[in-house]
């Protein structure tokens, strides 16, 4: 979970060019258990960026880690891991996701979504 969050938080700032803070942890699967002392594979994307009022940067990051059978070469998904980081200052974000495919566009959707859901629990938390 640690080597998931760096790799979350490294890919944000090298999108973003910034030092980004974690805001939430939006979601975690586990598919299936990660035996010890397996080979793990983990791969990062940023499925969505935007900027709010608070924050002129907000970053929705995914996390896959697959566990690579050493015999084979095959991997098989283990976790999904989904981040959420911001800017805290500065000026808005010049570099924005654009999908390509319409699997970048349905990844897209969803880390939109997600962003949206954050930011309504964040104002919830503010009123009470």
């Amino acid at each position: 979970m640690r080597l998931a969050y760096e790799l979350g938080f490294a890919n944000s700032c090298l999108f973003t060019r910034d030092h980004v803070t974690f805001l939430s942890l939006d979601g975690i699967s586990f598919a299936r258990p990660v035996p010890i002392g397996s080979l793990l594979r983990l791969t990062s994307y940023i499925v969505h960026s935007t900027s709010s009022e608070k924050y002129p940067a907000l970053v929705h990051v995914w996390v896959h880690a697959d566990v690579v059978n050493l015999e084979t070469g095959t991997e098989q998904r283990t976790n999904d891991f989904r981040f959420t980081w911001c800017i805290e200052n500065g000026p808005p974000l010049k570099r924005m996701v654009v999908p390509k495919t319409y699997g970048e566009a349905m990844q897209w959707l969803e880390g939109r979504r997600a962003l949206e859901m954050g930011s309504e629990i964040r104002k919830l938390r503010r009123k009470s």
